[in-house]
């Protein structure tokens, strides 16, 4: 983008710019900022080629100066035009969110010390631009590290999100659709089983998760974070943020299959329902070739999980 940036025009506006910052530094006796500003200017004059023995300017993306207002330019786009999200692609804004990593974190950290309730998080969250910026920057980073938890360590809540009853209906729905069938490739293709599968879990996801459902939940994790806020363990009370974040990705217009915290309760509710001595020999062969499948790992990594759990 630099590169397009660099016209002979462009470099003279910076140069203009910087000759003004120079006048005004004067009149402050900055001697320091004005060894800069003079550098600067030297390294954007179209002669500066020729001491570096090259045929062309040097370009403006080794210059700090331009670097830093193209990225505070960034910022003001990103925070004044409603389109920015969908026009840089999710790359790049993945790229500007680990850019503010550091201070978004900080915000938010602060603002757990400051609350004595949970619910208090969502009202601050609601009432501070910059903590709801540093929150919907670092979303995707709370929600990953709440997975990796969860699927470590589980996450505990009476009652539960999902009955037993409730998680083991793909293992039915897989039975009645394929394996009950003596011509469904499914019972002959390990690789055919496990897409179904996929399927299975995603289609019961969306059949049981209503809206209703959806508030349900809301709450329930409501009950978790305030259970971490007051928790002795310093790792639980780290875990704030990551169910404040999980509880404003609930809001997202997706269906629930496509929610990265449904499906990650939901698979641990199913991996925590699955009585491995109850199993037929062919869903032990299943789960045993699961836990080798790249495919199934790629679908419990998205969602969080291992398939070793």
């Amino acid at each position: 983008m630099l590169n397009d940036l660099d016209t002979p025009q462009f470099r003279q506006e910076l140069q203009r710019r910087l000759a003004r910052c120079t006048d005004r530094l004067k009149h402050e006796h900055d001697a320091d900022k004005i060894e800069i500003t003079l550098f600067l200017a030297l390294f954007l004059m179209p002669e500066t080629r020729k001491i570096v023995g090259g045929k062309k300017p040097l370009p403006l993306g080794v210059c700090g100066l331009v670097t830093t207002i193209y990225e505070d330019s960034f910022d003001q786009a990103m925070a004044e035009i409603p389109e920015a999200r969908d026009i840089i692609g999710d790359t790049l804004y993945d790229l500007w969110c680990a850019r503010h990593s550091k201070e978004d974190m900080a915000v938010i950290h602060a603002a757990v010390e400051q609350i004595d309730a949970f619910e208090e998080l969502a009202i601050r969250v609601e009432g501070d631009p910059a903590l709801t910026r540093a929150w919907q920057r670092q979303e995707s980073y709370l929600i990953e590290e709440l997975q990796t938890y969860m699927g470590r360590e589980g996450l505990s809540i009476e009652p539960g999100f999902f009955t037993p009853e409730e998680a083991t209906l793909p293992l039915a729905m897989m039975q009645r659709r394929y394996w009950n069938k003596p011509w469904s490739p499914s019972r002959y293709s390990m690789m055919l089983a496990m897409m179904n599968m996929v399927r299975c879990v995603l289609e019961t996801v969306d059949e049981i998760v209503s809206p209703e459902r959806m508030t349900q939940i809301s709450q329930g994790l409501k009950t978790v974070g305030q259970m971490c806020l007051k928790a002795d363990n310093e790792r639980l009370r780290a875990l704030v943020p990551n169910i404040q974040a999980a509880i404003q990705h609930l809001q997202s217009e997706t269906r629930p299959s496509q929610n990265r915290v449904i499906t990650t309760l939901y698979l641990m509710s199913l991996l925590l329902a699955i009585d491995e001595e109850s199993l037929s020999p062919r869903w032990r062969r299943f789960f045993e070739r699961t836990q080798k499948s790249r495919l199934m790992r790629r679908f419990t990594r998205a969602a969080g999980l291992s398939t070793d759990s």
